[in-house]
């Protein structure tokens, strides 16, 4: 995965979500990750993205919101 994404509000139905998009600026490390993923044993935590430091400089940020309506019809 090439962008971060948190979940920073939600209703239970999921009528209602709002999440935060992180985008890098920089080029992916490719390289580094992979070679990094192959180091530690079980007992290491996996290399993720933000142990490369490609956020800490610059990387855009987006908020998005959605709303459904919900069709309820009564009997």
């Amino acid at each position: 995965m090439k962008e971060l994404y948190y979940y920073l509000d939600a209703t239970p139905t999921h009528s209602y979500l709002k999440m935060l998009y992180k985008y890098p600026q920089r080029e992916y490390p490719y390289a580094r990750v992979i070679d990094e993923n192959r180091r530690p044993g079980k007992e290491q935590p996996e290399f993720e993205l933000l142990d490369t430091g490609i956020f800490d400089a610059t990387a855009t940020s987006t908020c998005s919101s959605s709303m459904r309506r919900l069709n309820r019809t009564t009997f």
